[in-house]
């Protein structure tokens, strides 16, 4: 929408007498006003919600590195040769971004695409609007090749000061990354207008070939897989058994949410109930029995928890609670981030399902780590 306004002014300087062209743009926002009001109406009459929103990464808001729009990190080639040379400080990888990257002949194709004067007039008006929103995209404080200038304050600062409603929301700056491509792209075929027509004498198609097989390799990022195999679902074939003592209801271990997408699949394998899910924007008041509860509480904060910290009545009152609400296991994921967290929350229990990635242990093991009073 910022990107559609910017280019409705820019229109506007020199049609701004053509009945027909506001007409048009009288036409356009009608209709996204109409499209889009079922989504924004309720969050502009729940200013409490509204205001939780625009705090929810206040305090989390991070900077991008400029270093990232030169390097791309995650390129198995260019990557460590860069890195190499530049010598980032990787303490501070945060930073780094591996969406932000422009590439070398995009930016030569621009440059191209200035220098030219059959392209500098059209290609301008691009320039400012990708350098615009490439500079909201660092964030609100300069960082540098993994060193941090938080004297040096940037337009994002600003712009939470002066507009918090529109950008103080934007705590993870990737989405400005969106304001950068289309103009990113413009002024690359500008470059290649003008690259082709100062080389009547070579084919178009090739230079055009030749274009893409560069810039492709230049982006190139290999797919981060995250595979495994059957065995670490034999877990789920030891639960069958356990149906026949009676429901089968799961509090999976370490929480997360990147974790509790995890549990989604297996819950969609097995079909057991658990007890943390995960969905697109999940409300705060979604965690409201794990806070109620001193145990998950306690593992959702990725704290350990055991009779000895909590004190044995606190520890088999709430675990009764549990039993009462038909929870059945505690499945503890080994391999999972976190895991270690937790881990001293089991010692001296003995699983009653034990494998090298998960150990499962039924809500009665957990009572008999309790010594008798």
């Amino acid at each position: 929408l910022m990107t559609l306004a910017l280019g409705i002014c820019a229109l506007s300087a020199s049609r701004w007498r053509d009945r027909r062209f506001w007409q048009l743009i009288g036409l356009l926002a009608l209709t996204i006003a109409i499209v889009s009001a079922w989504r924004i109406a309720p969050m502009a009459l729940d200013t409490q919600s509204l205001d939780q929103a625009l705090q929810w990464h206040a305090a989390s808001e991070r900077n991008n590195d400029l270093i990232s729009i030169f390097v791309n990190h995650r390129h198995p080639i260019s990557g460590p040769i860069l890195e190499s040379a530049l010598r980032p400080d990787l303490g501070n990888g945060k930073a780094f971004s591996s969406t932000s990257y422009l590439g070398y002949l995009p930016l030569l194709l621009v440059a191209v695409g200035l220098m030219a004067k059959s392209t500098r007039r059209p290609a301008t008006p691009w320039l400012v609007l990708g350098l615009m929103f490439l500079v909201l995209r660092l964030g609100p404080a300069l960082t540098v090749n993994g060193a941090e200038y938080p004297h040096i304050v940037l337009p994002k600062h600003l712009l939470n000061q002066l507009v918090p409603f529109v950008f103080k929301a934007f705590g993870e700056t990737d989405n400005f990354m969106i304001g950068v491509l289309l103009p990113l792209a413009v002024m690359c075929c500008y470059g290649a207008v003008a690259l082709l027509r100062a080389s009547q004498n070579i084919k178009a198609r090739g230079i055009i070939l030749l274009l893409i097989v560069v810039v492709a390799g230049e982006y190139y990022m290999p797919v981060e897989e995250n595979r495994f195999g059957y065995e670490r679902l034999a877990f789920l074939d030891w639960l069958v058994d356990e149906e026949e003592a009676g429901e089968v209801r799961l509090i999976h271990l370490p929480m997360g949410r990147g974790n509790s997408k995890r549990y989604d699949l297996y819950q969609a394998l097995s079909g057991y109930p658990q007890v943390e899910g995960a969905i697109s924007r999940t409300p705060p008041e979604a965690f409201a029995y794990i806070e109620a509860n001193q145990l998950l509480n306690s593992w959702r904060e990725q704290q350990p928890v055991s009779c000895e910290s909590l004190g044995r009545e606190v520890y088999l009152s709430e675990l009764a609670r549990l039993q009462n609400d038909g929870f059945s296991h505690v499945v503890f994921h080994r391999l999972i981030p976190a895991a270690g967290a937790i881990a001293s929350s089991f010692r001296g229990a003995q699983p009653s399902y034990d494998d090298p990635f998960v150990a499962i242990l039924r809500l009665e093991d957990l009572r008999d780590t309790c010594p008798t009073a």
